[in-house]
């Protein structure tokens, strides 16, 4: 017969309690730093190792998976030590397991390696610093709870919106099983939980787009994005943007996993896009022909990317061939590294001024938007932003969408187009 042990409950505040408990089996939670999620899910996983036989069978477990193994590790220290020492405990340090005088076992995991996270009579998973993992780790834990029914709870800092967690939110927004949940710093002042003193001393040393993202969760957290987060997402509500003259600008497939992106353009709203995931050169032409004499787009406000097999297809249809490395067209003002640095920027401003209006793959525009970021040390005076291969390292593709959206700005680049990018 196992010996009743008593535990002392975690005191938990009023939104604590709300993401903890809900009739939801997926709830996402994006916190300020030190608001008290890991602690308060902690406790709810507590609760979820002590299931009673009669609602889960005794053989299921419990993981905590996060980013990296070092905090999959602290997590566990912090449970070991309440729970090592009670009598019919076991624990192995080794494997990070902790096992329950019911025995059920309570695992804490790294996402490291998704492949190493699908497993069998998961009860309950908290992914800690969700934002933080690979998206992979997602799927190969909502694998693993497939056959049981299990719960999840997705906790982490704010870091951007196009963060594929926070993406993940969005997407079920109105899914009946997921529930969103934003937990900023002055919800945590009013809760008790933080010192108010102490945040406004936080406004005071922090950096803005710092204190936004940690604190109040909004904005971005990288402080070299070139485009505004707030301003991304304005792309796609700025449906009051009046057309003008048509043009196409044409992203050309490059190798790996690069597609060929093809937006028709009213102005700057966007008309139509296509997206070509394998195609030849004379597939392309085709599709550019089509959306040409579809839309009424003259070939001279057709601008193809020039850099690989898209030179010979703007050079078929008399189109403008976009060079990368080309000398930046000279203008008042900055000077940029490239041609392309200098759309850009100019793309920038459009897209900060509200000028421009997309209505599709809001997803993955979002993303390579908000991954474009500028060169760190500019030492020669050039303005420049971070190259393609950086760019793939943080999202893993190339920024198709975001080419083909600053390729459009290379019609503007005139002493009048110019001054037209800074209105509305």
């Amino acid at each position: 017969m196992i010996e009743a042990i008593e535990i002392d409950s975690y005191p938990l505040v009023k939104y604590q309690k709300d993401y903890l408990y809900n009739r939801h089996r997926f709830t996402v939670t994006e916190a300020c730093t030190k608001s008290g999620k890991t602690a308060s899910h902690i406790w709810w996983q507590v609760e979820q190792w002590h299931t009673p036989e009669d609602s889960a069978p005794i053989g299921w477990e419990v993981w905590w998976v996060a980013p990296i193994y070092k905090q999959a590790r602290i997590a566990f220290d912090r449970v070991r030590k309440k729970f090592g020492r009670l009598p019919g405990y076991r624990v192995n340090i080794s494997d990070m397991t902790l096992i329950n005088p019911m025995g059920r076992v309570w695992r804490f995991l790294s996402a490291d390696n998704p492949d190493s996270l699908y497993g069998e009579n998961v009860l309950a998973i908290v992914f800690d610093e969700y934002t933080r993992a690979k998206k992979e780790a997602f799927f190969a834990l909502r694998s693993t709870i497939t056959k049981t029914g299990g719960k999840m709870k997705l906790i982490g800092n704010y870091i951007g919106e196009a963060n594929w967690g926070h993406q993940l939110a969005l997407e079920h927004a109105d899914d009946p099983e997921w529930a969103y949940f934003k937990i900023d710093c002055w919800q945590a002042v009013e809760a008790g939980i933080l010192d108010r003193k102490e945040v406004e001393q936080a406004q005071r040393d922090l950096d803005p787009w710092d204190f936004k993202a940690l604190y109040e969760c909004t904005g971005s957290a990288h402080p070299r994005q070139l485009i505004n987060a707030d301003a991304i997402n304005d792309l796609f509500i700025n449906d009051h943007i009046e057309g003008g003259k048509s043009y196409i600008s044409a992203d050309i497939a490059g190798e790996g996993r690069d597609k060929t992106v093809i937006m028709v353009w009213d102005g700057f709203r966007e008309e139509e896009t296509i997206t070509m995931e394998t195609n030849t050169p004379e597939q392309i032409r085709q599709a550019i022909k089509d959306l040409s004499a579809k839309y009424g787009v003259t070939r001279r406000n057709v601008v193809v990317d020039a850099n690989g097999l898209g030179w010979s297809i703007a050079k078929d249809l008399n189109a403008k061939p976009f060079i990368n490395n080309a000398a930046q067209i000279k203008l008042k003002g900055h000077n940029y590294a490239s041609l392309k640095d200098q759309c850009y920027y100019a793309a920038k401003n459009k897209i900060e001024a509200g000028g421009m209006y997309l209505k599709s793959n809001r997803k993955d525009v979002a993303l390579e938007l908000e991954a474009i970021r500028r060169v760190k040390d500019i030492t020669d005076g050039k303005m420049k932003i971070e190259g393609k291969d950086k760019i793939k390292e943080s999202i893993g593709r190339s920024p198709d969408y975001a080419d083909a959206i600053a390729m459009r700005m290379v019609f503007e680049l005139t002493p009048e187009g110019w001054a037209a990018i800074y209105t509305k």
